[in-house]
């Protein structure tokens, strides 16, 4: 008789117990209204809205629910970089010689040394050629080579498989530990003199042979400027077909756009700035993925951004580049050149996948069933997934970390500057809540629409809360529309920051 009213007893509190916990879950999903009611229109949502001083769940819906977070993603490599190699860490990019140097003439070959820095640009090239004319070089008689030895031939994920022969992106940009300028070449477009006349279009820094231009921008009366460009590549020449109309008074435009080869774009790059420092060269170039041999000589280096300075253009200009180029660096510098063959994204991403796996309780089959996948830092491959819970389990073990965090947080996009949130949450400073926004975006058009937010928010008591919303589209509605996704989770979240004590 004891042991069923011991039992009677306990079924009781359990389902008291139950019943305050669904409260709880309802009551914090009411604060999320519109995101809500995307779930019946057949949307999939996981949001989780965490406040660390307290302890205290301030919003929940289908938090444990994974699904892709696009480029949420990124703040899984910005922080794992930061905890691996902290703030201040450099990539150091080299020139050797393979032949003797006499009286400024190279009789051999100029080899250029490639170390994964994701942020090697043109003033990082003009610093680098600089060095080399203050060394006296004058002449190289061989060829120059790009090494690519620090990745070796990188596998492509199926994105970049696409964009080698065809792209009008440069979010798809190859791979390779000598890339220059983000994979990506420049294109100027200025207006003509005249209504009616053709805009003429430069490609910055300098033209190189691989790349070829189709200009069909029309100088229009009109304001409104609207360009379009699209690659096409053949017989390794990277065709650039550039349409639509630019307005006779409207200042230079330029827009980036991928290139198929980014080692061969990178020697031909070095050539020409070469050629513009007066060092002279055959014109021949090669690319190589063997290792440097023991007979190579060191003539100079430069030093990259360092990373601290770098996550402003991961996290801000949601860089797809810097993030799995930062991946591909994760792997390369834990692994002995010895053993280290040519690497993939998705390998190299284990280290991310492992990572989020030690910061949460479990990474395998939760809430709907699915386990933590990360197989880019970028999130540009679909099938990563995180859930809301365990994006905010991230961002709350970054926020402890004090040597970290101020550096994470301020790389972070903002509402009204420059970057991913430039034109949102604008209404909170007319509005005058006093809210400090600062987040990573995400979105995604293929195989649904996604849009997702993850950050901290300061609320008009001073308090910083820990924030992730993930939205899908489903196989019943994949395309709601990412404008119309935007409007409801920024609503959502403007209210509940401006109403959180």
């Amino acid at each position: 008789m004891k042991i069923v009213k011991t039992v009677g007893f306990l079924l009781l509190f359990f389902c008291i117990f139950c019943t305050s916990y669904a409260e709880i879950v309802i009551k914090s999903s009411d604060n999320l209204p519109k995101l809500h009611a995307l779930i019946s229109s057949g949307a999939r949502v996981s949001a989780f809205v965490w406040d660390p001083y307290e302890h205290k769940v301030i919003a929940d819906l289908n938090s444990g629910l994974r699904l892709s977070p696009a480029s949420v993603s990124k703040l899984v490599i910005g922080a794992k970089a930061l905890e691996t190699w902290g703030t201040d860490k450099t990539f150091s990019t080299s020139f050797y010689r393979r032949g003797s140097l006499k009286a400024g003439v190279l009789d051999g070959d100029l080899i250029f040394n490639g170390s994964g820095d994701p942020y090697f640009t043109t003033e990082k090239l003009l610093e680098f050629v600089s060095n080399l004319s203050r060394l006296g070089l004058k002449k190289v008689t061989g060829k120059v080579v790009v090494n690519t030895s620090f990745f070796g031939n990188v596998v492509p994920d199926a994105s970049r498989v696409v964009s080698q022969l065809h792209s009008h992106s440069a979010y798809n940009a190859g791979l390779s530990s000598a890339s220059f300028n983000f994979g990506t070449v420049g294109l100027e477009v200025t207006p003509g003199k005249n209504k009616g006349e053709l805009a003429s279009v430069a490609v910055i820094p300098f033209p190189v042979s691989s790349i070829k231009i189709i200009n069909k921008v029309v100088t229009s009366r009109e304001t409104k400027t609207s360009l379009y460009a699209e690659r096409i590549t053949k017989d390794n020449v990277d065709t650039f077909v550039i349409t639509g109309q630019i307005g006779i008074k409207s200042v230079s435009r330029y827009m980036y756009k991928s290139v198929s080869n980014p080692e061969r774009y990178t020697a031909q790059s070095l050539g020409a700035f070469l050629n513009v420092f007066g060092i002279k060269t055959s014109g021949e170039f090669s690319i190589e993925s063997s290792p440097l041999k023991n007979t190579d000589i060191a003539l100079t280096s430069v030093q990259s951004f360092p990373l601290a300075w770098q996550l402003g253009g991961l996290f801000k200009y949601s860089n797809n580049f810097i993030a799995d180029m930062l991946t591909l660096d994760l792997q390369a510098y834990s692994t002995p050149a010895s053993v280290r063959k040519n690497l993939s994204l998705q390998d190299s991403s284990q280290i991310l996948q492992k990572y989020m796996c030690s910061l949460v309780k479990n990474c395998n089959q939760q809430g709907n069933g699915e386990s933590i996948v990360l197989n880019s830092g970028s999130g540009l491959t679909p099938e990563n997934r995180l859930s809301a819970r365990d994006v905010v389990n991230l961002l709350d073990h970054i926020y402890k970390r004090s040597d970290l965090f101020p550096d994470f947080m301020s790389a972070l996009a903002t509402p009204g500057s420059a970057g991913a949130l430039s034109d949102r949450y604008l209404d909170i400073g007319s509005n005058k809540k006093n809210i400090v926004l600062r987040a990573k975006t995400g979105t995604l058009t293929e195989p649904y629409d996604v849009v997702s937010l993850a950050g901290y928010a300061r609320t008009p008591k001073g308090k910083w809360l820990e924030f992730a919303v993930l939205v899908n589209g489903s196989a019943r509605n994949p395309a709601f529309g990412i404008d119309n996704l935007r409007e409801k989770l920024d609503a959502d979240l403007t209210h509940l920051f401006g109403s959180a004590e």
